[in-house]
């Protein structure tokens, strides 16, 4: 891929566009199945309750909302009054969705067929050169294409599952400079996936990382790259009271240790960031900390006795 990547406004035709009924007052959850190249949804003046999750399952990237109803939703949607309304950004090329929200370009969605992709280190729209980005949550959910991914270090966050369930990638590569990766970004079933993970990453979201491709260091098992492969602590196997964190260890996942005991806990030095959850109600007898410098989650020792 070029390293400008060049975007234009995107002009929404109608066969993108699925305009609910005039007559419609109710839309519940999962009523609609929309085809993958319907990307704008239109709901009537007439619609005065919407389900929760009615957009569960849908590709869609814009709502036009003539009700009076605030939607509101995690999902990376672009939500406009009417089709007139230009006043917020729905930008693209020929594979990326982009929109403009708080100052910032977001990536909501992908639309190529690419097997392996690297993507842009910069973008540029309307003569102006981006060089920082994010990939919002579920960009590119559920793409069975990709088997390759290669992430710049011009994305500065990777949203919450944003890879969910790509199960058929065989290698993901994130460069240094990304400094956020969000809960189950990359969730996967049954994949051994290679990771290449650069150590600019100062926060991770409650569990970030699944794979059955790990390194292992006394009965902890991790993701890295190949100068440190022991840079994110993904999971402790073993209820043993004795072991120790590797000390090139970075970030301590969510959930890495649930109901564990432990009669003693050292946290090298090297220990910058511990996520939610990551000690899920364990025991402890002592826990030593070698460095100052290190972030704590609120919920990091959610439910943990120090006997």
């Amino acid at each position: 891929m070029n390293e400008i990547l060049k975007l234009e406004k995107l002009n929404v035709n109608e066969e993108q566009r699925f305009y609910v009924s005039e007559e419609t007052k109710i839309i519940k959850d999962d009523e609609y199945s929309l085809p993958k190249d319907m990307i704008s949804i239109v709901i009537p003046k007439s619609v005065v309750n919407i389900g929760k999750y009615f957009l569960r399952g849908l590709d869609v990237c814009e709502i036009i909302n003539y009700s009076n109803i605030d939607i509101k939703t995690d999902s990376p949607i672009l939500i406009r009054k009417s089709i007139d309304d230009n006043n917020s950004l729905l930008i693209c090329n020929n594979r990326f969705i982009f929109i403009e929200k708080d100052n910032k370009l977001l990536l909501i969605k992908y639309i190529g067929n690419d097997c392996e992709l690297e993507l842009p280190t910069k973008l540029e729209f309307e003569g102006k050169i981006i060089n920082e980005y994010e990939i919002s949550n579920e960009a590119f959910r559920c793409n069975l294409n990709l088997k390759k991914i290669s992430i710049p270090g011009s994305v500065k966050r990777i949203g919450d599952r944003a890879f969910y369930e790509c199960d058929n990638l065989e290698y993901v590569k994130i460069d240094k400079g990304v400094e956020y990766v969000g809960w189950n970004s990359f969730y996967f079933d049954d994949s051994f996936v290679k990771f290449d993970i650069f150590d600019s990453i100062k926060c991770i979201a409650e569990v970030s990382f699944y794979s059955l491709s790990l390194n292992e260091f006394d009965d902890c098992l991790y993701l890295g790259n190949n100068e440190n492969p022991y840079l994110i602590l993904v999971e402790y196997k073993e209820n043993n009271k004795e072991f120790s964190i590797h000390p090139k260890c970075k970030i301590i996942q969510g959930k890495a240790f649930m109901r564990f005991d432990f009669k003693n806990i050292t946290f090298p030095n090297s220990v910058k960031y511990i996520a939610n959850f990551a000690f899920d109600e364990c025991r402890f007898e002592n826990v030593v900390f070698e460095s100052d410098d290190v972030v704590i989650a609120n919920d990091a020792f959610y439910l943990c006795k120090f006997l």
